[in-house]
This record gives structure tokens, C-alpha cells and sequence, in this order.
């Protein structure tokens, strides 16, 4: 079966409820023992880059320019000690390369589907502050 949110779906769901006026509540003591770093390099880019892709698929993303990039590469240091390390760090480079490959095309969101009334649970009134979130065109993940 072929993937149609690329590793994003979890954005994808928390997005959709925002977008409905409700709240995304997390709480602080949530810890997930997973990461990324580990995988080899060309996985890296291929994570990045699907990741960049599916969050094409629901929602605006704007054009991530080489110069961006090369800024972002040159600037940021992530969790490296130093700066020069986190210049050379191969791993790093391909993450930047695949968010940069992603990006670089910007797809318009695939519309929405019209959500049915059996298919999700009753719409209670949204709570001022959900409303006012919800208004502002901000996008929160959970």
C-alpha cells in the first residue's frame, strides 16, 4: 500500500482538528524515546525530503530557496557543539538537502475531503480561546 501522507500524518490529523476549533492539549510529562539520528546519511535526505512532501500534500508550504539553505546550514548549530562541527556534519548536511529538495516545488493542498457526519465525533462548541486559535491561521502541530 502506497503512503499518501508521507510520514506526516500526525501533523496531518492534529491540523484538521485545530482547523474544527478544537484544542490540542499535551502534556508536559509526555516523553518518546525515538529519534532519527542514528539512520544513515541517504535516509536521512529521503526522511527529510518525504517529510517536506507530505506536509505539501495539506497544507501551503512555502519555497525553501538554495540561499535559505545555505544560510540556515552556515547559521544554525542544532544540538552540535560547535559550529564547525555542525558545518561538517554529513548527516546534517543531507537533512538540510532533503528539506531543501521537498521544498524547492511547492504543491498546492490537496482540497479536503467533506467530512460526513458519522465520520467524526459530534462538534462540541469550541471554547473562546479554541476559536481564537483557530482564527488565526496559525498552524500548530501537536
Amino acid at each position: 500500500m502506497a503512503r499518501r501522507h508521507a510520514l506526516t500524518e500526525d501533523k496531518e490529523w492534529s491540523l484538521y482538528w485545530l482547523e474544527r476549533g478544537y484544542v490540542c492539549v499535551v502534556d508536559p510529562r509526555l516523553r518518546v524515546a525515538h529519534s532519527h539520528t542514528s539512520d544513515p546519511t541517504r535516509k536521512q535526505f529521503r526522511r527529510a525530503r518525504l517529510e517536506w512532501v507530505g506536509l505539501g500534500m495539506f497544507m501551503a508550504v512555502d519555497p525553501y530557496p538554495l540561499s535559505q539553505a545555505a544560510r540556515e546550514w552556515w547559521t544554525e548549530r542544532e544540538t552540535y557543539p560547535t559550529r564547525l562541527r555542525s558545518r561538517l556534519a554529513p548527516k546534517r548536511m543531507a537533512r538540510l538537502a532533503g528539506k531543501w529538495a521537498g521544498r524547492r516545488r511547492p504543491r498546492a493542498p490537496s482540497p479536503a475531503p467533506p467530512s460526513s457526519p458519522t465520520s467524526s465525533p459530534p462538534s462540541p462548541r469550541p471554547s473562546s480561546r479554541a476559536r481564537s486559535a483557530s482564527s488565526t491561521g496559525s498552524v500548530t502541530a501537536c
